[in-house]
């Protein structure tokens, strides 16, 4: 796990325009992030006139957003399909990239952006997938509060059983994109793996995370102490691209080369266990 933390720390040292898909990635997802604000906005105060309506179930929620403002709710889904979209895109991008540098190929960040160009109906059924997922669980969330409305203890129970699920989905599907980023295996595929890599490895996967959550809240914290010692907006804005774009290549080539790394390992011992 720390092997896969070091050597993808020593690759953006030794080729630190690996940060450039990041970077590059973070002005339009800023931008459109701030478009989708704005709509949000406009939604939010519609879904409070909608809740004070009646009672209603979850699921009726989207529709009955369309049904009020359907241009409004609709541009928000397209701004959030987009940013969805460039994060996908940009784990696709490193995960291709350390696949190749992991092979012993000599891998090239421009050469795997532009395969992953090559992939948009690939990365827009892993946007359907991850949708389905979030859509499920806001719904679980909302009946949770129905639910337990008025009584403290079990929202507390159940959301705590809700977000223990969630926990074990990011384990079990951590590896998902590295696993298809070979362009081989489908989604249907890489499902599979990526449940059977956590079974094996569900530990070491969870360690992972939790690694993930230390030094990023570490890093976030080192960040706004570095933003927070200028008032330049343009110099806050550019600094805050740049350390995330940091930030993002480190992860998601941390958690690539875990995947390559943990299944050369496995590989190897099954060839060893034959030989004997």
């Amino acid at each position: 796990m720390i092997q896969s933390f070091i050597q993808a720390i020593k690759l953006l040292v030794q080729k630190p325009w690996l940060i450039l898909p990041a970077v590059l990635i973070q002005v339009p997802i800023i931008g459109v992030s701030a478009w989708v604000a704005e709509k949000f906005v406009t939604i939010f105060i519609q879904l409070i006139f909608v809740l004070e309506s009646g009672q209603i179930f979850p699921w009726e929620l989207p529709i009955r957003l369309l049904q009020l403002n359907p241009i409004q709710s609709l541009e928000f889904l397209l701004g959030l399909l987009v940013i969805a979209y460039l994060n996908i895109g940009m784990f696709y991008v490193y995960a291709r990239f350390a696949r190749e540098h992991n092979t012993g190929k000599n891998a090239s960040i421009l050469t795997a952006s532009k395969y992953t160009v090559s992939k948009f109906k690939e990365l827009f059924y892993l946007i359907l997938f991850f949708a389905v997922i979030g859509l499920l669980t806001i719904t679980a969330y909302e009946l949770i509060l129905m639910l337990s409305f008025g009584i403290q203890i079990l929202g507390i129970i159940f959301t705590a059983a809700l977000f223990l699920l969630m926990l074990y989905l990011v384990v079990k599907f951590l590896t998902l994109i590295p696993i298809i980023s070979d362009g081989k295996n489908t989604l249907k595929n890489g499902l599979k793996k990526s449940w059977a890599f956590s079974q094996q490895n569900f530990i070491a996967s969870l360690a992972v995370i939790a690694w993930i959550s230390v030094y990023s809240f570490f890093f976030e914290r080192a960040m706004e102490y570095i933003i927070g010692a200028n008032t330049n907006p343009v110099l806050v804005i550019s600094a805050s691209i740049i350390l995330y774009g940091i930030l993002s290549t480190i992860t998601l080539i941390y958690i690539s080369l875990f995947y390559f790394n943990k299944h050369k390992q496995e590989k190897y011992s099954e060839t060893e266990t034959i030989t004997e």
